[in-house]
């Protein structure tokens, strides 16, 4: 049951809840397909999707968001098959070709994205 429990200052002691710990072996397709994969879903069926990746310096955060491989960019985003992508090009083939899909029944769709990264 994912809980633990936490002094807040001020607050004092507190129950936070979370989804699930991935061991630092679990690879870019498992994190994507058990995390973001039901919000992309959602995203995909008129619903607003937010994932939100905290953690300490060091921790993994933009790897697990855009992933490594030889075929992606400086910029860490990039097309092919490569094990390394992480959730935001998996996210991003996912919507893409569900828009296309779509397209082809003759359903017009319009997409944006916004991303912050906050330091």
């Amino acid at each position: 049951d994912g809980r633990v429990l936490a002094v807040a200052p001020g607050v004092g002691l507190r129950e936070f809840a979370f989804d699930e710990v991935f061991e630092d072996s679990a690879d870019q397709a498992t994190v994507y397909e058990r995390s973001a994969r039901p919000l992309i879903a959602d995203f995909i069926n008129g619903y607003n999707g937010t994932m939100l990746v905290y953690g300490q310096t060091g921790s993994g955060k933009t790897h697990t968001m855009f992933g490594s491989g030889p075929d992606l960019g400086t910029d860490g985003v990039g097309g092919g098959e490569s094990a390394g992508r992480g959730v935001i090009p998996r996210a991003c083939e996912e919507v893409l070709l569900a828009a296309a899909a779509r397209s082809a029944m003759g359903i017009t769709s319009a997409v944006s994205v916004s991303y912050v990264e906050v330091f």
